[in-house]
């Protein structure tokens, strides 16, 4: 059982949920899925939970990727074999496709819309750092990483107004697709976009059998 995210590096922000990694042998039957969610869920309460269960042999084998970051640089036994963090693979931040940042604004905005502003803030943060191959694992590096990767991006809202974070979460999506996609006139459609997003997801997620619960 690994702890990563958040709670794993010893940072402190509201809204964001406690990550569990389990590490199996086979994954198990939906109704013990559920089990555990249930149990650990009790545990962490008034926070949310991420649970997700991932076969051991797979660990040594994740491609680059937010979840292997947040394993990399923040990963925290709780129980079982040490050797489970030690076979995480040591990809660089600058290895993690930039087309991935599509996903992350995503999920910046599926926080705001679940009222984690000051989350959803510093996750288009991340997004943006994403999209110029600087990204930072670490919430309280981002400020300064994003003035230093992205002049031109407005500044990291700090604890200002929900419209204000709402503001910047647009504005980091309307830059990330800009870069990624507009190479002259008004660049691709908001549907080949969602498309690209959703063949870049399938790819990463056909060589990783996980359950992810949020």
């Amino acid at each position: 059982m690994i702890g990563h995210g958040v709670a794993g590096r010893g940072e402190d922000v509201a809204g964001a949920p406690v990550e569990v990694v389990a590490v199996v042998r086979v994954p198990p039957a939906q109704g013990l899925v559920a089990q555990a969610v249930r149990s650990i869920s009790e545990l962490v309460v008034p926070s949310r939970l991420m649970l997700t269960f991932i076969e051991a042999h797979r660990l040594g084998w994740l491609p680059p990727s937010i979840f292997q970051q947040s394993l990399l640089w923040g990963g925290t036994l709780l129980w079982g074999d040490p050797a489970a963090l030690r076979v995480i693979p040591g990809w660089r931040p600058d290895q993690l496709d930039p087309r991935l940042a599509l996903d992350e604004v995503a999920r910046a905005e599926a926080d705001l819309s679940g009222g984690h502003y000051a989350l959803a803030a510093l996750a288009a943060a991340g997004a943006l750092l994403l999209a110029k191959r600087r990204y930072e694992s670490r919430f309280d590096s981002r400020a300064a990483a994003l003035r230093a990767a992205w002049p031109e991006a407005p500044a990291l809202p700090t604890d200002p107004a929900p419209d204000e974070e709402a503001a910047f979460v647009a504005r980091a999506r309307r830059l990330i697709e800009d870069w990624l996609f507009t190479w002259e006139g008004d660049g691709l459609g908001v549907a080949a976009i969602q498309r690209i997003a959703g063949l870049l997801r399938r790819s990463l997620e056909r060589g990783q059998e996980a359950a992810v619960l949020r």
